[in-house]
């Protein structure tokens, strides 16, 4: 894990993004947080969990229960999508299903319009919300 020493509090973290372990470490850091964080890029053994809910909340509340019980840690765990108003809130926590790659690809595949039915640049980021529960 990272942040490692004595006196620090050990927390799972339901992710093998690189990234989020980074921005985690560098605030616990700046906050002088005594947090060690586990995430599963050092876990290859567990598996990842089925994120089958059906709200951003289910999702992270499932991740961070399995990671927490596989790693024996209190856990932390996150989910998000895309909701865009132009589409009643959709694709929302189907997001992974509905198009491949990250949010960042998703918003260009809907503001070019290929996925689904939709003028051009009707994904404006003004138009959108992207949602995270923790």
């Amino acid at each position: 894990g990272q942040g490692q020493g004595q006196g620090l509090v050990r927390v799972g973290l339901a992710t093998r993004n690189a990234g989020k372990l980074k921005e985690l470490v560098a605030l616990s850091e700046r906050e002088q947080l005594p947090l060690q964080w586990e995430s599963l890029a050092s876990h290859p053994e567990i598996p990842d969990v089925d994120e089958d809910q059906t709200t951003f909340e289910g999702n992270a509340s499932k991740k961070a229960l399995e990671v927490a019980r596989a790693l024996n840690l209190p856990s932390l765990a996150d989910d998000s999508g895309l909701c865009v108003d132009a589409l009643n809130g959709e694709p929302g926590v189907y997001s992974a299903r509905w198009a491949p790659g990250s949010d960042a690809d998703r918003i260009v595949v809907l503001d070019e319009g290929k996925a689904i039915d939709v003028p051009q640049g009707l994904a404006a980021m003004s138009g959108d919300e992207l949602r995270m529960a923790v």
